[in-house]
């Protein structure tokens, strides 16, 4: 027999609420050979949570009784409740029929109060659900009053009750039985279409993660809460691991704290954590290119990793995000911005808090571009030293616990770190204070040292000023529009680099109507039309996407010279399981067929980057290349990319292929080290779910020791004095163009 671990999180306890003392919450999970959970056989009003065991006992019905789902019924609108939760009242006048299908999904998925009761009326009443129930062994879930009689009387929901445990229990039959019938499994695609409590059971678990659920929400109280909120539902992670779990609260202090408390149910044991760390490091040898280098040498690594371990296994307790924050510690090292754990968030030992500034990044250091307004004179000032500690100094600590490819991705992490709470307390473990200590050089050239409080989230910062932007320029994915009357300088934002050439986008989370090949053309020829001799690309703030995607734009700026330039890029790919994986489960030898190799698992496939032909493209419309014969659209004189430190990945690539071409780069080295590692291979943890991620290639774009090696330099970098020339704007590299000679 497999032995049953029982976690009741007593810590849960004190979680409860600081914010409310009437709150009262039970919450029960069950993880495989574990359960945890808080006032799990308590009893709890379920609210529209009860339009689940009622959809289980309308499948039933409908199954004994020969009906389809498509069976119609007649509804009049006049019998309906008109001043309650009913989505349907606005699909008709009169009367109208409704499928068996179509009032579950309103039932379920917008949580309709009218079709609720339709199928009450139409299948059988709350008793005879509760005999169902009880049929099926279910005896603490009670169902004894309609929506129409709770509507009348609030006081009567605490009459529809479940306890977390027996909730819980019902979401196994279910798993179980969702394949019974045509009914069931229809219920289950509805209820992983919810379509309430997006900011529930959802934001609880990782975004690969699925999540069949059933929210319910209580009659609003005078204070403007509701009486009570619950969401039950079943989490199915990437590995397949089906997670039961059912959260009741009443009297909460705010909406979010469904999701709160189930990350906590959720959290895995130590022994689960430590189970992942090992599986995190096995993945990080087998998949990645080099992760000896940085640590000296296999057996340094693998001293390294033990030590860690044991440290983490000797705590009395451990969480997701402590292991977090220390495996990237650790990784760190790799200076790999495509190899980590998830992005861990600093250990809170107070509420967060930030001073009352933001930071830009420029190649002099961080200066300010966001202030409270009594803090006017700090505008462009240069941050010099924290707590007494100079900036660099700071850098040097910050780079071992943060993941960044150089010093400017470095900076980057620092503009927010050196902002927060609960970061600077890690900087500074002996730092207790509600206020930092910051020294600054002034634009006029003087030092200051200033305190500065720190602030939660909340409406105060929609008070804070920032520094100016320009409205010439566009700030939308792909935008383009011309920045002087003359139609002398063309100017496009690219914010992402993403668009309907990516097959199936949508799958991404992402949206996109743009195809770049139409974009670049369409803006190509307003140019040619008037000879406009320059065109500014703004790659700032983008964090990357396909690479692929932006050939189509390179070819029409520079036709067939493009696909005859020798990019430069060279890449070791390292051949294992999880590439295979990725490239849709082929085997080795298909890999080797594909490649011209004869590979083995470990070894190294070497790539060049000529790109020489359409079928390297990611490009929804091929029409219009084909149509330019190998000739460009039309050849700027002048053509600039504008990048920064968060300008990374495919952003980078693509503007170090327009360096290539022969385009000048300005602004900010991009946080991507020129020569690094790439292409992300996923990792999920088999028992926390946590989404990591391993790179699998080695890239070298300059000869390990050339001065751009590690950072991409600009070939134009703005200095101080500029900065300050354009009075410090969110747009000076873009002014400082367009006013160049």
């Amino acid at each position: 027999m497999t032995k049953k671990i029982v976690v009741f999180f007593l810590a849960l306890a004190s979680f409860i609420s600081v914010d409310a003392q009437n709150e009262v919450l039970g919450a029960y999970v069950k993880k495989g050979g574990t359960e945890s959970g808080i006032n799990a056989t308590s009893r709890f009003p379920m609210y529209s949570v009860m339009k689940f065991p009622q959809a289980l006992y309308v499948a039933d019905f409908l199954t004994k009784n020969n009906i389809e789902l498509n069976t119609e019924v007649m509804v009049r609108k006049d019998k309906l409740m008109q001043d309650t939760w009913s989505p349907m009242l606005k699909t008709f006048e009169g009367e109208r029929s409704f499928t068996y299908s179509e009032l579950l999904a309103l039932s379920l998925q917008q949580s309709d109060n009218n079709a609720c009761d339709i199928l009450f009326e139409r299948c059988g009443g709350p008793r005879a659900v509760e005999k169902y129930l009880r049929e099926l062994g279910f005896k603490d879930i009670r169902i004894h009053k309609t929506e129409k009689q709770m509507h009348a009387n609030p006081a009567l929901s605490n009459k529809n009750w479940c306890t977390p445990q027996s909730m819980v229990a019902l979401l196994e039959w279910f798993i179980a039985h969702h394949n019974d019938n045509e009914p069931l499994r229809y219920i289950w695609k509805l209820m992983e279409e919810c379509q309430t409590g997006g900011d529930r059971l959802p934001t609880a678990v990782p975004s690969s993660a699925k999540v069949i659920h059933k929210t319910g929400t209580g009659f609003p109280l005078p204070s403007g809460q509701p009486s009570g909120i619950c969401d039950v539902g079943i989490i199915i992670l990437d590995n397949g691991q089906q997670l039961p779990i059912a959260v009741f609260i009443t009297n909460p202090s705010s909406q979010s704290r469904i999701s709160e408390v189930a990350k906590k149910l959720l959290e895995p044991t130590k022994e689960q954590l430590l189970q992942d760390y090992d599986y995190y490091f096995s993945q990080l040898e087998q998949i990645h290119p080099d992760p000896y280098t940085a640590f000296g040498g296999k057996e340094a690594f693998t001293k390294d990793v033990k030590q860690l371990r044991d440290e983490l296994g000797n705590r009395g307790s451990l969480t997701l995000n402590e292991m977090q924050v220390e495996i990237t510690k650790l990784i760190s090292r790799l200076h790999d911005g495509h190899t980590n754990v998830g992005y861990p968030e600093m250990p809170g030992k107070v509420e967060s808090g930030w001073v009352p500034l933001k930071f830009k990044v420029t190649p002099d250091g961080l200066i300010v571009n966001l202030w409270r307004q009594d803090l006017e004179p700090l505008k462009g000032a240069r941050l010099l030293a924290i707590e007494g500690e100079p900036v660099d100094s700071l850098l040097e600590r910050l780079d071992k616990m943060v993941i960044t490819e150089n010093r400017y991705g470095l900076m980057g992490k620092a503009s927010n770190t050196f902002r927060h709470n609960n970061a600077i307390r890690q900087l500074f473990p002996m730092y207790k204070r509600d206020s930092l200590l910051m020294k600054f050089r002034m634009a006029s050239g003087k030092d200051t040292l200033i305190t500065l409080p720190f602030y939660p989230n909340g409406p105060v910062w929609n008070t804070f000023v920032s520094s100016s932007v320009d409205n010439r320029f566009p700030k939308d994915n792909f935008e383009f529009r011309f920045a002087d009357d003359n139609k002398q300088t063309m100017v496009m934002c690219i914010n992402q680099i993403v668009s309907a050439d990516v097959p199936n986008i949508e799958n991404y989370g992402l949206k996109s109507d743009v195809i770049v090949a139409n974009a670049f053309a369409k803006m190509l020829h307003e140019m040619k039309e008037v000879k406009s001799p320059r065109l500014i690309i703004d790659l700032r703030g983008n964090g990357g996407g396909w690479t692929m995607i932006m050939y189509a734009a390179l070819y029409e700026l520079y036709g067939e010279r493009f696909l005859k330039t020798d990019m430069g890029i060279r890449s070791s790919t390292k051949v294992s399981e999880a590439l295979l994986k990725k490239r849709g489960g082929i085997t080795l030898e298909q890999f080797n067929q594909m490649c011209g190799t004869s590979l083995k698992m470990g070894e190294y496939y070497e790539r060049q980057s000529t790109i020489s032909s359409f079928d390297m493209f990611m490009c929804a419309d091929k029409g219009i290349l084909e149509a330019q014969h190998g000739q460009p659209i039309y050849t700027p004189k002048e053509i600039y990319v504008v990048t920064d430190e968060r300008t990374f990945s495919a952003a980078f690539h693509f503007a170090y292929m327009m360096h290539k071409m022969g385009a000048t780069i300005v602004g900010v080295p991009s946080g991507q080290a020129p020569n690094t590692f790439m292409e992300v291979t996923p990792v999920n943890l088999p028992n926390s779910g946590l989404e990591c991620s391993v790179s699998n290639s080695l890239q070298r774009c300059f000869p390990d020791n050339a001065p751009r090696a590690k950072a991409f330099t600009p070939d134009i970098q703005l200095s101080y004095d500029d900065y300050r020339k354009y009075n410090f704007s969110k747009d000076a590299e873009l002014l400082y163009l367009i006013e160049m000679k």
